[in-house]
């Protein structure tokens, strides 16, 4: 059927075509009708009903598409053709069904849309809204949580082939009144080592573990109280550590042991994993970075947990630190 008595020859396909260019169609109806080796370019659509409408071999170019209703509507073999003949030399951007880059979505309405064995390379999203969205079954909204959290604490996350992953991130609890009954001693982090006070208290500690009837716990607690100075440097400044079982406050301590209390109060708690020679990155994270991320002050004391997970020499390791906040 012809739509007009004037012609055209398409030389890229070598076929003669109806001439309809510059005309105007207004108030058409083409339902059922089939529309082949149509040159459409620099077409107007508006207000066109395509429901059920089948498009195949199509190319778009420098396409631009507005207010469209999509539902139900499916996308499949969206690619650039290897073939030779599909390309327009003269037209830029023709060497595929879409236009060569970038495709753009602007203020569109994607939500409950399903991308299926797509290839998303170098696809990038901006300022879009991601609640509820997926990928692999994994809401976007906890990887970007997480890149988020990785960007704060870039120290925190290993590689993924290491089999820990140096501390989990940071959480603020809130740890009732504690008591502890153990070893005492002052001095500072170049001593504790050098001298091995920590050790010697330890040793001193689990031989007296049976006359400490009343521990809340078989787990040795390490608690660390620092003078509040400024520039406090614990590799120089003396401090005061305490190794010992946490029991109820009315607790009468053993001979050559001590009792310290310690009131309610919120921590910061990470748990440290690996070697304990590096927990110094631990204590670096939550005294420095998270406090001055989250606005937050150092109570001037804190406490480790040694409990089954602590095999200090062992990659294994675990060790839950708690640093008291100020209020």
């Amino acid at each position: 059927m012809a739509l007009t008595e004037k012609k055209m020859f398409d030389h890229k396909g070598g076929f003669e075509l109806d001439d309809l260019r510059g005309e105007k169609l207004h108030m058409v109806c083409l339902k059922g009708a089939e529309l082949h080796g149509v040159d459409a370019r620099d077409t107007s659509l508006e207000h066109v009903n395509f429901v059920h409408s089948k498009w195949n071999h199509i190319y778009f170019s420098n396409v631009h598409v507005n207010e469209v209703q999509m539902g139900g509507t499916l996308f499949e073999n969206i690619r650039r053709p290897d073939a030779e003949v599909s390309r327009f030399e003269e037209e830029a951007g023709t060497d595929g069904w879409i236009n060569v880059e970038p495709v753009r979505f602007l203020t569109s309405d994607l939500s409950k849309a399903v991308f299926e064995s797509c290839n998303l390379k170098g696809v990038e999203l901006i300022d879009c809204q991601v609640e509820g969205m997926r990928i692999n079954g994994i809401p976007v909204e906890e990887l970007l949580r997480s890149y988020s959290e990785k960007q704060k604490y870039p120290h925190v996350i290993e590689q993924a082939d290491t089999e820990t992953a140096g501390q989990d991130l940071p959480t603020v609890v809130k740890i009732p009144p504690i008591s502890i009954v153990g070893v005492t001693y002052d001095a500072n982090l170049t001593e504790i080592e050098q001298q091995q006070l920590g050790a010697a208290a330890l040793e001193k500690v689990r031989a007296y573990k049976e006359r400490i009837p009343t521990r809340l716990s078989d787990d040795v607690h390490l608690i660390q109280v620092y003078p509040m100075k400024p520039n406090f440097n614990p590799h120089v400044d003396v401090f005061t550590q305490i190794i010992g079982y946490l029991v109820p406050e009315a607790t009468t301590p053993p001979e050559e042991l001590v009792l310290r209390s310690f009131p309610e109060r919120e921590y910061v708690k990470a748990t440290h994993k690996g070697l304990e020679s590096e927990l110094g990155r631990t204590y670096d994270l939550l005294y420095g970075q998270w406090m001055q991320d989250n606005g937050r002050q150092p109570a001037g004391y804190d406490f480790e947990v040694w409990g089954e997970r602590y095999k200090p020499d062992q990659q294994d390791n675990e060790i839950d630190v708690h640093v008291a906040l100020a209020p």
